[in-house]
């Protein structure tokens, strides 16, 4: 089952753009992917599996509502329990589709 990602996502009361990284932005920051509240911008690269963006789109997402809830866990935490929720997903049959996503200008 495919699962089309909007360039939107809502975390809380704020909407977040999902957008992918541009050359020069993915350099300067030297990140793969990032998520910022300042600017409600999620960025993926991407260069990467949809596999791999899947699972950093839910580690981002995850980010975003730990800082809402004011909390603060580890990132090996965060990375482990989005890789295991990923792999569910996906062994549920649900299939990424970033079709609609554009790179940030």
């Amino acid at each position: 089952m495919k699962l089309v990602i909007q360039p939107e996502v809502e975390i809380g009361a704020h909407t977040y753009q999902i957008r992918w990284w541009n050359k020069k932005m993915k350099h300067a920051a030297d990140a793969t992917a990032q998520s910022t509240p300042k600017y409600q911008v999620i960025r993926l690269d991407p260069d990467w599996s949809d596999t791999m963006r899947f699972e950093h789109l839910i580690h981002e997402i995850k980010h975003q509502i730990e800082y809402l809830l004011g909390e603060d866990s580890t990132e090996r935490y965060i990375t482990a329990g989005c890789s295991f929720l990923t792999q569910a997903m996906l062994s549920l049959g649900i299939e990424p589709d970033f079709s609609l996503i554009t790179e940030e200008e």
